[in-house]
């Protein structure tokens, strides 16, 4: 016999009510629901993370969906003193530093690495800098160029997506004294390449007002 519509919905309202780790459990049970809102609850962060890490809509979409059906396989796998989103980030990184390792080989070598030149793109502020920079977008665009790659990564999981440096430390498979190394020198190389510019608009912003105090 078929669920009525009441009871669908009430069903869906209590996946909305539950934690990942009850999800998880019931996904364990082979229950479908329980994963469509799994990846409703983290889907749009997995996916933006992709964009970014690869620089390109359709393999970031490629990889979204492989990461989600890796997830599904081996939900026996997932550790339950992890955060679920930690998990999926983890399967994500892999398969996309997988998916660059393959291009690698297929490519010759070039002047800029294809991971490092694949990772700028628009969104949110990820530095203290940005609250004084009115594009935010063109900020990330200028650490995807200037950062390395796994600044930019730790860049991006501390600031756009909120992780703890223990978070960030589990996903990307490093110790967090590293992280905490290439976040500083992350923030570092940002100043450096932000402060010319913050110069330039002093040095106007004092020629401006020379000029009215001149009457010129």
């Amino acid at each position: 016999m078929r669920p009525s519509a009441n009871e669908r919905a009430s069903h869906v309202d209590d996946l909305s009510k539950s934690d990942d780790r009850e999800l998880v459990r019931r996904c364990r049970e082979g229950d479908r629901p329980c994963f469509a809102e799994l990846v409703s609850r983290h889907g749009g962060a997995v996916l933006s993370f992709l964009v970014r890490r690869t620089g390109n809509a359709h393999d970031a979409e490629d990889l979204f969906q492989d990461t989600f059906t890796r997830a599904w396989q081996r939900m026996e796998l997932y550790d339950p003193t992890w955060k679920f989103r930690t998990w999926l980030f983890v399967i994500a990184r892999r398969l996309a530093a997988g998916r660059f390792l393959a291009m690698a080989r297929r490519k010759p070598a070039t002047a800029e690495s294809p991971e490092a030149g694949a990772i700028a793109a628009d969104c949110e502020d990820p530095a203290a800098t940005a609250s004084r920079n009115e594009e935010r977008g063109a900020l990330w665009s200028l650490a995807g160029r200037a950062l390395s790659a796994a600044q930019f990564e730790c860049l991006w999981l501390r600031y756009a997506e909120g992780m703890a440096m223990r978070e960030i430390a589990r996903a990307t498979g490093r110790t967090q004294s590293h992280v905490k190394v290439l976040l500083y020198r992350a923030r570092l190389r940002l100043a450096t390449c932000l402060r010319p510019a913050d110069e330039a608009e002093r040095a106007k912003e004092g020629a401006r007002c020379s000029a009215q105090s001149t009457g010129f």
